[in-house]
């Protein structure tokens, strides 16, 4: 169950770096006057479509890629942090002892 989760978040990340950076762009020079990634068209999938020249195939293979090494490393980090817990646990369990 907890995988699914973390699939999940793996999902929102890549909808937040792909649409959350348009929206960063927008409201930074509407309302700061701060131009960020002038030269970096948004949503990111339209960059790679039109100045990398990707077709809409490679765009989803290539995203979808993105999201499976990002949803790796992701559950990679909980059972590391799961394993550090349990030892930590330990550790002063014994150290009580």
């Amino acid at each position: 169950m907890k995988k699914k989760y973390s699939e999940l978040r793996t999902c929102y990340i890549m909808l937040l770096l792909d649409g959350g950076s348009g929206l960063l762009k927008v409201f930074l020079l509407r309302f700061f006057n701060i131009r960020i990634l002038s030269n970096v068209r948004t949503p990111l999938h339209d960059q790679m479509r039109k100045v990398r020249g990707w077709s809409n195939t490679q765009v989803v293979f290539r995203f979808a890629t993105i999201q499976l090494i990002i949803s790796i490393i992701t559950i990679y980090l909980i059972m590391l942090h799961k394993s550090s817990v349990t030892l930590i646990k330990l550790l002063i369990y014994k150290s009580v002892l």
